[in-house]
């Protein structure tokens, strides 16, 4: 096979190989072994299709979890920390460890869990359109289904190309195993980057401008704007330029501007109501949005991964693990809305009440004191470390099972991005009107900044999406990812990219490791 057909594969058939060969469920979604469909059986009339391209959505949810997508960006990072607790866990055989002092290997589980996960979503999405386009049935939706899947597809493999970099483009199922899709040797990177820039460009006339009741949050074409302006914001990175192109920046600013111009999204005045599952179906913020739901296995345990306890809580035994850096929180103004997410000090009720509870560690009761300053991660005391309690807790959450939405894209990114294209095109003015714009409910009485540079911008950043799944790409963007901070030396630049699993390349020769690894 040549190099060209190996870069776009587009074989038909049913799937047979590893994370590629996963045929869906017309109906539970949260089985793991789902049925096969064909042509011939499924995908008769409108209902039927809108069935099929459920399990591709639901493909959503596990991304979020504390293994997956969310995981390895933000314990990676400057912002989260996993300590173990011995005596209590979250030791999980250096698992956390290895990720906050960039350790990882290629045989690491949450590595290889979520890009398994991500070709297992991407497998879906190319038998739905398989299943769609040799279908037999006419109906008003059928174009603007297929430009749905089509935009998962690619915000699939933007994940793809953000953390493993050099991953093979398939888009039609695999028909058999002498037939396994290349990385071109590792080095097309930039052809996956382009791909999903030509994928977004091509549905984003396609999808509705709104969804709305039921339908809310699915794809549309203010979802597609925005994964394409992160596209064209990190260029530099996914296009490996090595700089940032005024092309590619102005492209940025054209985007948000038409989303934020569009009429149909608008910043909340509170920023803790963003994340109130009050407001999921009407969350005027919301762009793109993963619905978790009460029924077990579809839930959200985001709440169970940070606090030990808290008043608030009613129906939520939270796990105790991930704790907030100490140089995030003590970044915050005091009068910063967006400090109130985190949790830190002595805990106390609405009352003024210290909480006390049982320390698991030491066997006592005692008051609930989160010091913000950890000394050791491989050996933690059961409440050390700030906490986090950002999405508040689901009043219907059953046995354990949240039904807390996670929004994926959210309308302030649309003035962050537009104010680092801004300020990189040297517009320091318009940069600070939307940065402010942002920041102004944050606070009581309005304050502006004054000023603002790329690391006054970087640290918004973290305060603003803690914990939303963005500081990874975010200190790569900025060149701080090398950096040491806290717990992680100064590191080697191969740890920009995720190596491909060990698992994989023993699975398919035709697969090449990422530099350095």
């Amino acid at each position: 096979m040549n190099n060209s057909a190996r870069r776009i594969m587009k074989i038909t058939g049913v799937l047979v190989l590893s994370m590629f060969f996963l045929p869906i469920s017309c109906t539970d979604l949260d089985e793991d072994t789902f049925g096969v469909v064909t042509p011939e059986t499924f995908f008769r009339n409108e209902s039927e299709a809108v069935t099929g391209l459920v399990p591709v959505y639901a493909s959503l949810r596990s991304f979020y979890d504390e293994r997956n997508i969310r995981g390895i960006s933000e314990v990676t990072s400057d912002e989260i920390v996993v300590p173990a607790r011995p005596g209590w866990g979250w030791e999980d055989g250096g698992l956390w460890l290895r990720l906050a002092e960039h350790n990882w290997t290629p045989q690491h589980s949450s590595i290889t869990g979520t890009y398994n996960n991500l070709f297992s979503a991407i497998a879906r999405a190319n038998s739905f359109l398989y299943n769609l386009d040799n279908s037999d049935a006419v109906f008003d939706s059928k174009e603007q289904l297929i430009a749905e899947t089509r935009f998962l597809r690619a915000f699939f493999y933007a994940n793809l190309v953000d953390l493993y970099g050099n991953v093979p483009i398939v888009t039609q199922p695999l028909t058999n195993t002498d037939e396994l899709p290349s990385n071109d040797g590792a080095s097309n990177r930039k052809q996956v980057a382009q791909f999903v820039v030509d994928e977004l460009n091509e549905v984003i006339p396609l999808l509705p401008t709104q969804q709305i009741g039921e339908n809310f949050g699915r794809a549309t074409k203010g979802a597609a704007q925005m994964l394409l302006a992160r596209m064209y914001l990190n260029a530099n990175i996914y296009f490996e330029t090595g700089s940032f192109s005024d092309a590619d920046l102005q492209k940025v600013v054209a985007l948000t501007t038409e989303v934020i111009d569009s009429g149909v999204y608008s910043l909340m005045d509170n920023y803790l109501d963003i994340f109130n599952p009050a407001y999921e179906l009407d969350n005027p913020e919301a762009i793109f949005v993963t619905r978790y739901s009460n029924v077990g296995g579809a839930g959200n345990n985001i709440n169970q991964l940070s606090l030990n306890v808290h008043p608030s809580f009613k129906n939520t035994n939270p796990w105790g693990g991930f704790v907030v850096t100490a140089d995030l929180v003590n970044s915050y103004l005091e009068d910063d809305a967006r400090f109130d997410v985190i949790v830190v000090d002595t805990l106390k009720d609405d009352d003024g009440n210290v909480v006390t509870t049982g320390n698991v560690i030491s066997g006592e009761v005692e008051p609930v004191v989160h010091n913000r300053d950890l000394t050791d991660i491989n050996r933690t005391g059961f409440f050390d470390g700030a906490r986090l309690l950002k999405w508040p807790e689901d009043p219907n959450i059953s046995a354990g099972s949240a039904g807390n939405d996670f929004i994926i894209i959210r309308f302030t990114e649309a003035y962050t991005m537009r104010a680092e294209a801004y300020l990189r095109t040297g517009n320091e003015t318009n940069a600070l009107t939307d940065i402010n714009a942002v920041r102004a409910r944050a606070f009581e009485a309005e304050e502006p900044l004054v000023s603002l540079d790329l690391d006054l911008l970087l640290e918004e950043l973290g305060k603003e999406f803690l914990f939303e799944a963005h500081r990874r790409t975010d200190l790569i963007r900025f060149g701080k990812w090398n950096d040491p901070w806290q717990f992680k030396l100064e590191n080697d630049p191969i740890r920009k990219l995720f190596p491909i699993p060990q698992v994989e390349l023993d699975a398919n020769p035709n697969l090449t490791q990422n530099p350095g690894y």
